[in-house]
């Protein structure tokens, strides 16, 4: 139970965090978060032996919000738009900066968002692998075209305002 509380408190604003940024609504990934973890405590409970929590804890949530993107985009028929979009406050010209990057990063399909905000936290190319079912030796290439999608939306964006 110990290792639970641990892990819980430990990675609880990262797999937060993970799903606003994937599903930019923050009442849908608090739910999700809640569901992961409960999901995690459960396979404690019956002793399945999960070597990397921090590496399963991003696998369940992030397969969490795909399934609740697609029941979205099952029962409706409108696109995420900037209105959804969720922003932290922040006080200084950061703010600005990252408002521009979460609405680029919302133009990107729900896999390559992963791909970045795994990138962006310090994950490495096989646990990057593994968490998006893309294989090991395709990472590489997919994150720097990823990359460059992302580049050409905040580009549009740049545009856009001036």
């Amino acid at each position: 139970m110990n290792n639970f509380e641990t892990i819980y408190k430990d990675n609880y604003l990262k797999i937060y965090s993970l799903a606003v940024r994937l599903l930019g609504d923050k009442n849908t990934a608090k739910d999700i978060t809640q569901d992961t973890f409960i999901s995690f405590y459960d396979s404690i409970i019956n002793k399945k032996e999960i070597k990397y929590p921090k590496t399963w804890l991003y696998r369940v949530a992030s397969n969490k919000c795909f399934d609740s993107l697609k029941e979205q985009k099952r029962y409706e028929s409108v696109q995420i738009n900037e209105s959804h979009l969720v922003y932290e406050k922040e006080k200084n010209n950061h703010s600005k900066k990252r408002k521009y990057i979460e609405k680029a990063l919302m133009k990107l399909n729900a896999q390559n968002k992963l791909l970045v905000i795994l990138y962006s936290e310090g994950f490495s190319y096989k646990n990057m692998a593994e968490l998006t079912g893309i294989r090991f030796s395709s990472i590489g290439k997919t994150l720097s075209r990823t990359l460059k999608k992302l580049e050409q939306e905040l580009n549009n964006i740049k545009d856009e305002l001036y």
